[in-house]
């Protein structure tokens, strides 16, 4: 039983002979070699976000100068294009090819300008520019390339990391004293009404727990809600969450969100355990 807390398929060929003239390599296939090399070990969201920042690269390229990326040479990038894809991105709208499908990159700026739409943040832009480095960095070391990395260098990542922390708006002490006194807490009419007082405390309902286990643990919400009672044991005689992607409707965000976070002793004291005893019989 489920604990309740309420493709892009690349061609599946041998390990490619990556085209060279003259030592130079071609973008096409060297995005091919490197996605491949990576998926066993990318989730699916990553993969495609990462092929997705590549390719609109090649796009905005292409679009240009007419060159596609079967005949692009990783030498043919030079600091002073980057330089202008950079201040492409600084204008460039969230999502461009979800709003804009039918537009090409240097036309979905155009376009978002007059929607008046949101353009992309700093961390955003350094992950465009970083995954672009890190493509280069692949070739440097798998594939003999001995050019220049032109990306290198190029993220803000101080400036980012800010603009990170200042978007994620913290709950403040007095909003958690808030929520923790609403009447899920203090005493609600019933669960479908847990928004207005009475007397019913519902610790049998994900509603009661998920924001205490998020409070306790710094789990993500899609972390806590996609938890099988299975996930949830004692170990060396602590009670702990295994952060996994054993079923097939759990995702982690990276493979470094695999993890044990131990259960604290107040979530016992309130008394998990018995939510977690009554799940195991549905």
């Amino acid at each position: 039983p489920k604990l309740h807390l309420e493709t892009l398929e690349v061609a599946k060929t041998s390990p490619l002979a990556i085209e060279q003239t003259a030592g130079q390599l071609f973008f096409g296939q060297v995005i091919e070699q490197y996605l491949n090399d990576h998926k066993a070990t990318w989730g699916e969201k990553q993969y495609s976000s990462q092929k997705a920042k590549l390719y609109y690269f090649l796009e905005y390229l292409e679009n240009t100068d007419g060159l596609i990326a079967s005949e692009r040479t990783l030498e043919s990038v030079t600091t002073a294009v980057v330089r202008e894809y950079k201040e492409h991105l600084q204008v460039s709208p969230t999502n461009a090819k979800q709003k804009y499908p039918e537009l090409s990159p240097q036309e979905s700026v155009i376009a978002a300008k007059q929607d008046k739409s949101k353009t992309l943040g700093l961390t955003s832009q350094n992950n465009y520019l970083q995954c672009l480095s890190t493509l280069f960095n692949f070739a440097a070391k798998e594939l003999d390339y001995e050019g220049k990395n032109p990306f290198k260098g190029r993220s803000n990542t101080k400036a980012a990391k800010k603009d990170q922390r200042d978007k994620r708006n913290p709950l403040s002490r007095d909003h958690l004293k808030r929520l923790f006194a609403s009447p899920i807490y203090a005493g609600c009419k019933s669960l479908a009404s847990c928004y207005k007082e009475g007397s019913l405390i519902p610790k049998q309902s994900h509603k009661y727990w998920t924001p205490l286990i998020g409070l306790y643990t710094g789990m993500r919400m899609q972390e806590i809600l996609q938890l099988y009672v299975v996930d949830v044991y004692q170990t060396s005689g602590v009670w702990v969450f295994d952060l996994n992607a054993n079923h097939k409707d759990q995702k982690l965000k990276t493979t470094q969100s695999k993890r044990l976070v131990p259960i604290h002793t107040d979530l016992i004291d309130l008394g998990f355990l018995d939510f977690l005893r009554s799940k195991e019989t549905e």
